[in-house]
């Protein structure tokens, strides 16, 4: 609920993204031995030419509902 006090509000949805599908490095995450979100979420499916369409849709809905969850 403090990300947009920590970060800005509104989120910055690409951003927000990025940490979660684990395109960006987060320091206080630790190393890259805990994956991030984003290949546990690309794990579950199959390997299709609208995969990427899918697993871009499930970041963007957790990034939606940490966005309705905000203190503002």
């Amino acid at each position: 609920t403090g990300l947009g006090a920590r970060f800005g509000s509104p989120l910055r949805r690409d951003e927000l993204a990025a940490f979660i599908d684990g395109r960006r490095e987060l320091p206080s995450h630790g190393t890259r031995e805990m994956p991030a979100w984003g290949v546990r979420l690309y794990e579950s499916y199959p390997q299709t030419p609208g995969t990427e369409t899918v697993r871009e849709g499930s970041v963007a809905m957790l990034v939606d509902y940490l966005d309705s969850v905000q203190r503002r």
